[in-house]
């Protein structure tokens, strides 16, 4: 099973990001915090310095990295668009 690097390394190649640098930061609540209220995963995008930080709850996985690194990739679609091709490209993709 991969590691959360190799989710970035494999999704970053195979969208042309290369160049980019993706970091991830793993969120901490306070204790008051309700589980319920405890579900993210989202990137802040700095274009200018072509780096990204995917932050996140829970382990990262094929379906979390993709849908982060096409907001990096295509950064005018809606969720909705980036829910649709990463729907598509996750029916498409073999090598998962």
């Amino acid at each position: 099973m991969m590691e959360n690097n190799s989710y970035i390394e494999f999704w970053q190649k195979w969208l042309g990001l290369s160049e980019w640098s993706i970091n991830k930061n793993q969120v901490v609540y306070d204790d008051d915090v309700p589980n319920e209220d405890r579900y993210f995963v989202g990137v802040q995008i700095d274009n200018k310095n072509k780096s990204a930080t995917i932050y996140h709850d829970r382990k990262l996985n094929h379906v979390y990295v993709l849908h982060e690194l096409l907001h990096v990739k295509f950064p005018k679609l809606t969720e909705e668009q980036v829910n649709e091709k990463c729907d598509i490209i996750l029916n498409n993709v073999s090598q998962l």
